[in-house]
């Protein structure tokens, strides 16, 4: 249905500020170690979530910011995962082994997640990796939002599939949020000093060159602690009749529908 629509021309995809993850309770064992975190979201084929269930052309995610908010860094955050396979099976072991547990006698780990077409297929995704690659039992749980959000206000939740999108074009306001693990948009419950001063440099600087440099090293850690897993970018649809033209977005993708104007009767294909 979509590519019919994309042959036409009359479907315009643009790239959103945002992005699908899941997010570790870093509160719960056995999240609180940080190997078990990275094999986990180590493990995730990212392309082939987004190909098969993203149906406009979403980028795989290896880093939690949106490329329309990380313009003017100037760098990528390596994504050099370990191999797969024993590697990771490796990592998880020494995890688990660091809190006690063994594989073999860990239950079931369960995933929550909104009741969505598109998050039902991805959490069934991860299910399926996360038990063929590392041999960790999931199961699902499904529920509406506000379940959902009263569950991640409680911590009662050991993986939680969601989503996440700027309100205003600076990076800040996502990697923020992780900033105390009291704040209320802190899923996981994440906090790391070095990561506060960061954030701190960023927040105190008038030079460019330092906040960015200093919110590049803050996304670093961010990545190497892996209290979330990012999944893919989230891009959106809107069909646009032949009859309007100057389709535009705003830096963090919003529509500005005041930029759209209707074709002249010299340039309508008609």
């Amino acid at each position: 249905e979509i590519g019919r629509y994309e042959h036409t021309g009359s479907l315009q995809v643009a790239p959103l500020g945002g992005i699908i993850f899941c997010a570790f309770n870093l509160q719960m064992h056995p999240f609180k170690n940080k190997k078990v975190r990275q094999a986990l979201s180590q493990a995730i084929d990212r392309v082939a979530i987004a190909q098969q269930i993203g149906s406009l052309h979403e980028i795989p995610a290896y880093r939690i910011l949106p490329p329309l908010l990380r313009k003017d860094f100037g760098e990528e955050v390596s994504h050099d995962f370990k191999s797969k396979g024993e590697d990771l099976f490796s990592l998880l072991q020494k995890g688990l082994i660091e809190e006690n547990l063994q594989l073999e006698t860990l239950l079931p780990i369960t995933l929550i997640y909104e009741s969505t077409d598109q998050f039902r297929r991805i959490a069934l995704a991860l299910q399926e990796q996360w038990k063929l690659l590392l041999g960790v039992p999931i199961q699902l749980h499904e529920c509406d939002q506000a379940s959902l959000f009263d569950f991640i206000a409680k911590g009662k939740f050991s993986i939680c599939l969601t989503y996440m999108a700027a309100q205003c074009n600076d990076p800040i306001y996502i990697l923020d949020r992780f900033k105390f693990k009291k704040m209320k948009k802190n899923i996981p419950g994440f906090e790391n000093q070095k990561y506060i001063e960061q954030l701190d440099i960023a927040n105190q600087t008038a030079d460019p060159l330092i906040r960015n440099l200093a919110l590049l090293r803050a996304e670093k850690i961010l990545f190497s602690e892996a209290p979330v897993a990012p999944i893919y970018y989230i891009n959106q649809g809107v069909l646009l009749k032949p009859t309007f033209t100057h389709f535009a977005c705003s830096p963090i993708g919003n529509i500005l529908f005041k930029y759209m104007q209707p074709v002249s009767s010299d340039e309508s294909p008609n």
